[in-house]
């Protein structure tokens, strides 16, 4: 009977038709897997498994077939001493050893892989139908991994940031300390139940560090989001992304403890999808961030952020934290995403205001460096010359009196001695001798005598 029934035409078009039917139902009842950065199975999910769109989807597609992706959210085991190493051999660790999941193992250089970079990063899991309680490991790739190899349990070290994870609707929040690396890794996440089964999840997600060019490879689909309306929401019937194509709407602004990166992530003409990327600067945490900013196109839908849409014809959109994610630790980053209509513009989003912690920073514009006010260089106070102390007039030295020279009496001419005339010495008188008489001659003395009275 059972062989007549699976034979029959009317079978053959029935079990196509309830496979339709089931294949969402089983997905509503799935598990989870990492949304970002995206892992490889929820990847070719969301490129849809019936026309995958990058290489390495459709390598995956072609070694597993459809079905494995449309239960991309079912990468999982029961290991109930917590043994993984015992259960997945090298080399089989993305589809957790089982041989449904082969695709994922190929070890490929153009998977679709999300760029990021050292230092803390908030990370979402996307969990179709949430366990608790639970816990999760996250390890990373060493530094030197060959991308080219299998994945083996040696090339993976331990990270912190598993033990953070937090419950929100229908996504885990875990800040990953991712370390300094370059090129292409794998970030490889355990999600433990504690329960009797001790059913646990596996997933793998590329990511690219940057340092090393691998020629052209596809940007990853940006996984869909929560929408902060008070409600969980399932994703698992996402429209695929299509391609991402080149857009000139990226823009970085930085603040003076930020520094906000937005980039458009995929732009189909009539709608496209934003990320947006908050860095801590400083040395602090910066607790309950808000961004605001300007943008014409209307906000969709948002994930990692709550969004008070524009009132009117106001362009402005606030995007808010969540509790998970209100603070950005010293270093750390934080990110958000939303989809937009219409796409295709060129133009950015603009007018961005950040606050943490109350301050509100607006966008920097760049002005020019203000002259310093010129201090007037101050007149200099002259001196006060000093009163000149007159200069006493010398008093005059009182010329001493003359003393008068006394006209030098004139020393009395000594009254001249009339110097007596030589008395003659008398001739001693001769004695005459006695001659003959003759007539006496007069004496000489009487002539002398005559002499003198003239005188």
């Amino acid at each position: 009977m059972g062989r007549l029934l699976n034979n029959s035409p009317i079978m053959k078009k029935f079990i196509p038709l309830l496979s339709s039917i089931l294949f969402p139902v089983v997905a509503a009842f799935g598990h989870g897997s990492m949304a970002d950065p995206i892992s490889r199975s929820y990847e070719v999910f969301l490129e849809n498994p019936m026309a995958p769109q990058s290489a390495a989807a459709k390598a995956a597609v072609a070694v597993a077939g459809t079905q494995a992706f449309y239960d991309w959210h079912e990468v999982s085991l029961n290991v109930p001493d917590y043994n993984y190493q015992a259960k997945i051999p090298d080399g089989k660790l993305p589809a957790a050893g089982r041989d449904k999941y082969a695709g994922l193992n190929l070890a490929r250089t153009d998977w679709p892989a999300t760029k990021v970079v050292p230092g803390l990063r908030v990370c979402r899991f996307y969990a179709a139908t949430p366990h608790e309680p639970s816990f999760f490991k996250a390890y990373i790739t060493r530094q030197g991994y060959n991308p080219a190899q299998a994945l083996r349990w040696s090339d993976l070290e331990l990270i912190s940031g598993g033990e953070t994870a937090s419950l929100s609707g229908s996504n885990y929040y875990m800040t990953l300390a991712l370390p300094q690396r370059t090129g292409r890794h794998l970030l490889y996440v355990i999600w433990q139940r504690i329960d009797p089964a001790a059913e646990v999840f596996f997933s793998t997600s590329d990511l690219d560090f940057g340092g090393v060019d691998y020629g052209s490879v596809p940007l990853p689909v940006v996984a869909p989001g929560p929408v902060d309306d008070g409600h969980d929401h399932d994703h698992d019937h996402a429209t695929p992304t299509p391609t991402p194509t080149p857009t000139t709407g990226n823009v970085t602004v930085d603040f003076p403890e930020v520094t906000v990166s937005y980039k458009v992530a995929s732009d189909w003409k009539s709608g496209f999808e934003g990320a947006v990327t908050i860095k801590n600067k400083t040395t602090q945490v910066l607790k309950d961030w808000n961004l605001s900013f300007e943008m014409a196109p209307q906000i969709a839908s948002i994930w990692n952020a709550g969004v008070a849409s524009r009132n009117g014809t106001s362009s402005r959109f606030n995007a808010s934290a969540f509790a998970w994610n209100k603070d950005i630790p010293a270093s750390g980053t934080v990110s958000f995403g939303f989809t937009a209509s219409p796409g295709g513009l060129p133009q950015a989003p603009s007018g961005f205001i950040f606050s943490a912690q109350g301050t509100a920073l607006p966008t920097p514009a760049p002005t020019a460096t203000p002259r310093p006010t010129a201090t007037p260089t101050p007149a200099p106070t002259a001196t006060p010359r000093p009163t000149a102390t007159p200069t006493p007039a010398p008093t005059a030295t009182p010329r001493p009196t003359a003393t008068p020279t006394p006209a030098p009496t004139a020393t009395p001419r000594p009254t001249a001695t009339p110097t007596p005339a030589p008395t003659a010495t008398p001739r001693p008188t001769a004695t005459p001798t006695p001659a003959p008489t003759a007539t006496p001659s007069p004496s000489p003395i009487l002539g002398g005598t005559k002499t003198v009275a003239e005188f």
